[in-house]
């Protein structure tokens, strides 16, 4: 039945259904728990496709689309360098600090220099993020002290990998300073939601980053990660047997918005990564938005495939959605086409999700036996033949 809704049936491949039960805590060895990143790539997912299929001795992984930098991580725990691409600058710099060691002693001589910076109104002014919305998301004062910390940042005299870290952990205590919910992907303020005591939750978020990243010393990476739309072809010439791509899926959510004040707040262009993201119709809700989706994936398909040699191996997880009770086959289309741009589709996985929730109003309509998974996640399998 699932097979005639999604219309993956149509394939001459292997099926198969998985499901992956760890709970999010269980995955969060490593740096994988550094902070929370909605609609999260499971590391079982990439550590399957590279014991199983990756050669080192062709090339490095390669994800075009990081996100959180599952797999980075976990091609460092397998012992083999890997190469990672995001239109997101957050997703970017998460990657970076996930995959880069720092010693907590650099870190605590960081903080120290920190202490002894001093900001004066107008280098605070200058730093506070140019947003009609911000006094609505965040307090005064929050604002004041998240700014003395952005300005700190900049200021302070250190490695670039300590910079990035010191960063990442100020994007990642936004949320929780902000007067949105902590548990939902989109923005919905929380009206009774208190300030919080920014500076202290700083510092222990920089010390939690810093003994998690620690622990790379021993396994000495080898990753890199470059801000890149993988609509455009790759900047690289390293070829490799095993792409592993997990994109955003239709209709679901638009990363730039959910990390909004994140970009903000980090300094980044948060305009230009709306529109380095995949098109999409997410929040217009009209399904016929889908074909644009579709023709960008297409592109970011072929470009993978140009980095493939033969006989090597993409691996898209990706999945459905659905406007107006109306099921969207996002998943078929995108399969046809990348079978139309010559990949072999060998193996269909249905991963079954235990609670994913990524609309504030479908948890509201909904009561508590059916919240949870609607469509399973679809692993296409390919192979460049």
């Amino acid at each position: 039945m699932y097979l005639k809704a999604s219309g993956l049936g149509k394939f001459d491949c292997e099926y198969e259904v998985w499901a992956i039960n760890e709970s999010t805590q269980d995955l969060g060895y490593l740096t994988h728990g550094i902070m929370r990143f909605f609609g999260k790539f499971p590391p079982p997912v990439a550590t399957r496709f590279i014991h199983e299929i990756h050669d080192p001795r062709i090339g490095p992984v390669v994800d075009p689309m990081v996100g959180s930098g599952t797999t980075l991580v976990e091609a460092i725990l397998a012992h083999r360098s890997a190469i990672g691409f995001d239109a997101n600058p957050f997703s970017v710099l998460l990657s970076k600090v996930k995959t880069t060691p720092v010693t907590t002693q650099i870190i605590e001589e960081a903080l120290s220099k920190m202490q002894a910076i001093e900001c004066s109104e107008e280098m605070l002014n200058r730093i506070i993020p140019k947003d009609r919305f911000l006094y609505h998301w965040f307090y005064q004062e929050t604002v004041e002290a998240l700014a003395r910390l952005r300005l700190k940042i900049e200021l302070v005299e250190c490695e670039e990998s300590v910079k990035n870290l010191l960063l990442l952990a100020l994007g990642s205590i936004i949320r929780r300073s902000s007067r949105a919910s902590n548990n939902l992907a989109r923005l919905f303020l929380d009206p009774a939601k208190p300030p919080l005591g920014v500076e202290d939750v700083f510092s222990k978020q920089v010390r939690r980053i810093a003994k998690s990243t620690q622990a790379l010393w021993q396994l000495r990476p080898q990753v890199e990660v470059t801000l890149h739309d993988s609509r455009q072809s790759f900047p690289t010439d390293d070829f490799t047997n095993l792409v592993i791509c997990h994109p955003p899926y239709f209709n679901v959510c638009k990363y730039a918005s959910v990390l909004k004040y994140e970009l903000l707040w980090i300094g980044a262009d948060y305009l230009s990564a709306r529109i380095r993201e995949l098109r999409d119709g997410f929040k217009i809700g009209k399904a016929e938005l889908v074909s644009s989706y579709v023709e960008d994936m297409a592109l970011v398909i072929l470009n993978c495939s140009k980095i493939l040699v033969s006989g090597g191996w993409l691996i898209l997880m990706i999945g459905d959605t659905e406007i107006q009770g109306k099921r969207i086959q996002t998943s078929l289309m995108v399969a046809e086409r990348a079978v139309n741009l010559g990949l072999k589709l060998r193996r269909v996985i249905f991963r079954v999700p235990k609670y994913t929730e990524a609309s504030y109003a479908a948890t509201q309509r909904r009561t508590a036996a059916e919240v949870g998974v609607k469509f399973a996640d679809h692993l296409l399998v390919f192979e460049k033949v």
